[in-house]
């Protein structure tokens, strides 16, 4: 129990200090100039979510060989997992418990979601990969 506390307040430290040190105007690696003006233009807090989401998908890209049919399947469902946190973690009125609890649930609607979108092969790479660093 507390080393799943200390994993999460772990990832809240990294969500927040990317949040800040990345500038929105920053563009995203791997991404084209017409990428990186799209995001421009939304929201302020949309151009980080997408970033996020981004670098995500790019290490799933890169650890499970995905194809670009996954990728594009994959997108927008990390996109939508990324802004769900991204609410979670900007709720001021949620205590410690509430926003833990929200954030896993969170994950946990999305891993089969994402699950469904690999192979075989690639949802066992994945659930090494996840095993090793106890997060998925």
């Amino acid at each position: 129990m507390l080393r799943r506390i200390v994993i999460s307040f772990c990832l809240l430290a990294v969500v927040l200090i990317t949040e800040i040190t990345l500038p929105a105007q920053a563009t995203p690696p791997n991404t084209t100039g017409n990428e990186a003006q799209g995001a421009q233009s939304m929201a302020p807090g949309m151009a980080g979510v997408q970033m996020r989401a981004r670098a995500r998908l790019n290490w799933l890209t890169q650890e499970l060989n995905l194809t670009d049919a996954q990728r594009g399947q994959l997108a927008p469902i990390l996109e939508g997992e990324v802004q769900q946190m991204r609410s979670v973690l900007d709720n001021s009125s949620l205590s410690e418990t509430e926003r833990q609890s929200k954030l896993r649930q969170i994950r946990e609607t999305n891993r089969p979601k994402i699950r469904a979108v690999l192979t075989p092969e690639q949802q066992k790479k994945l659930a090494e990969m996840m095993a090793q660093r106890n997060d998925f």
